[in-house]
C-alpha cells in the first residue's frame, strides 16, 4: 500500500494554503505516472515472457524475411541491369539550365516559332542554325480554320483546345496557305551567341509547301539538307545558297508519313539515316535506312520498336537522334504527343538495334539537336506548342553532361 507524502498528510490535518494544493497536485501526477509506467513495464515483460515461449515459430518467419530482404536487395533495378548489358554505361543529363540564344525576331518575340531545326558547323568554325521558323498565323486565319472545332459541345474543352492548337499551327489554311513553308537561317561564332539572323535558305512565298525538319550532312564537297519536302533534299556547295532537287529522291517512299531525318556515318562509310514514320506492320518505330551517296536509300529493318500496340499511322514518334559515346550508341526519341518536351534514351552496342528495356533516363526537352565544339557537348530546345509565360519559342542551349550509375 502506498504511503501519502508528508505534505498530503498536512493538508488533511490543518488548512492548506494555495501552495500545498499545488504540490498536492503536482505530486498527485507524479504518482500516476509513476503507476502508468509500472503497468507498461509489466505488460512488456509478459510480452517478451510469451515472444520466448514462442520463439521457434516466431524465428522462422523472421529469418525467411530476412532472406526475402536480402534477394530484394541485391536483385538489380533497371538500371543495374543495363549497366550489366553495358559495363561503360553513362547517363546523359542537362548540366544547368537551357538558355534562350536567338530568336527571328527579338523586337517581337511572340509572333515568331522555331521548332524542328538542326545544329552544324561548319570547316571555318562557324555554327550554323537550320530549322523550322515561320510567323504564328494571325487570329483571323486562324480563327477560320479552327472555328469547326467549337461545334462539339459535349467534347471536354482541354480536348477542344487540343485539336484548335493542332488545326492553327500544322494544317493547310483557307486559300492552300501553309504555315511550315520558311527554313530560316542564322550563323554564329560561339554557340551562347550572339547569333546573325541570314535570308531563309527555302522558302515558298506563295506558302504552297510545307518544309518539315531540316538535317545537314556535308559529302565529298558538298552540303546535302534531308528535310520533309516535296522533293525532300537540297545541296549547297557554301551552306548560304541552297537548290532544291529537282525530281522525288527515293528516300521519300521509305514509308507514309516520313520525317525528322537524322543522318550519322558508319564505320564502314556508309550512311545511316534515323527517322519517324509509318510502319507496314503498324507498329510504332524509328526507321533507319541506309545510303553510300545520300541520295539512294535502302531500308532497314526499324531500329527501335516502341511498346505501344496502337497509334497512328503516320507514326507517334517523332525527332530521333543518335549520339556515340565511349563505344556505345545513345537513341533520344522525342515522345511530344504524350508530353510535349519529353525525350527518352535509349542505350545500344548496336547502332541498327535498340531495345526499349534498355531504356535509362528522360531529358526535359522538345526535338533536341546536338553539337560538340572543344569537347563539350551541348544540346538544343524548342517549342512551338509550349505556350508558358516565358516560352519565347526560339533556340534554347545547354550542356550535356554525362553521369556513372
Amino acid at each position: 500500500m502506498l504511503a501519502l507524502a508528508p505534505s498530503v498528510m498536512s493538508l488533511y490535518d490543518s488548512k492548506a494554503n494555495d501552495m500545498t494544493v499545488l504540490v498536492f497536485d503536482m505530486e498527485c501526477r507524479i504518482m500516476r505516472k509513476s503507476l502508468m509506467i509500472g503497468l507498461v513495464l509489466c505488460t512488456a515483460v509478459q510480452a517478451a515472457d510469451k515472444n520466448a515461449q514462442k520463439s521457434t515459430k516466431v524465428g522462422g518467419i523472421v529469418q525467411r524475411r530476412a532472406d526475402q530482404a536480402r534477394v530484394h536487395m541485391t536483385t538489380p533495378g533497371p538500371i543495374e541491369r543495363v549497366k550489366q548489358r553495358f559495363p561503360a554505361l553513362e547517363i546523359p543529363a542537362i548540366d544547368g539550365m537551357f538558355h534562350l540564344v536567338y530568336e527571328p525576331d527579338p523586337s517581337k518575340p511572340f509572333h515568331w516559332f522555331v521548332n524542328d531545326h538542326c545544329l552544324f558547323r561548319a570547316p571555318d568554325g562557324k555554327i550554323h542554325f537550320f530549322g523550322i521558323e515561320n510567323p504564328y498565323p494571325s487570329t483571323a486565319v486562324g480563327w477560320e480554320r479552327v472555328k469547326p472545332q467549337v461545334e462539339f459541345p459535349d467534347r471536354p474543352f482541354i480536348k477542344t483546345i487540343n485539336k484548335m492548337i493542332g488545326q492553327h499551327l500544322y494544317q493547310t489554311y483557307p486559300g492552300n496557305f501553309k504555315t511550315h513553308y520558311r527554313i530560316g537561317h542564322a550563323v554564329a561564332d560561339e554557340i551562347w551567341g550572339p547569333w546573325k539572323r541570314l535570308p531563309a535558305v527555302l522558302q515558298d512565298k506563295e506558302r504552297k509547301t510545307n518544309y518539315g525538319a531540316p538535317y545537314v550532312v556535308q559529302h565529298d564537297g558538298r552540303y546535302y539538307m534531308l528535310l520533309d519536302a516535296p522533293t525532300g533534299l537540297a545541296v549547297s556547295n557554301d551552306l548560304m545558297n541552297w537548290e532544291e532537287i529537282e525530281a522525288k529522291t527515293p528516300w521519300q517512299s521509305l514509308g507514309h508519313g516520313h520525317r525528322d531525318p537524322m543522318v550519322i556515318r558508319d564505320k564502314d562509310g556508309t550512311y545511316l539515316q534515323y527517322y519517324t514514320g509509318g510502319d507496314p506492320k503498324k507498329r510504332q518505330v524509328i526507321s533507319i535506312a541506309r545510303s553510300r551517296d545520300l541520295s539512294e536509300w535502302e531500308r532497314l529493318e526499324p531500329c527501335y520498336v516502341g511498346p505501344l500496340k496502337r497509334g497512328p499511322s503516320w507514326g507517334i514518334y517523332e525527332s530521333p537522334y543518335m549520339l556515340e559515346h565511349n563505344g556505345l550508341y545513345y537513341l533520344f526519341v522525342c515522345f511530344a504527343h504524350r508530353r510535349y518536351d519529353e525525350t527518352y534514351v535509349v542505350v545500344s552496342d548496336n547502332p541498327l538495334h535498340f531495345d526499349h528495356a534498355n531504356t535509362i533516363t528522360t531529358v526535359f526537352t522538345h526535338a533536341p539537336e546536338f553539337i560538340e565544339i572543344d569537347g563539350q557537348t551541348y544540346v538544343s530546345g524548342c517549342g512551338i506548342e509550349d505556350p508558358q509565360m516565358l516560352n519565347r519559342s526560339g533556340l534554347w542551349i545547354a550542356k550535356l553532361k554525362w553521369l556513372k550509375p
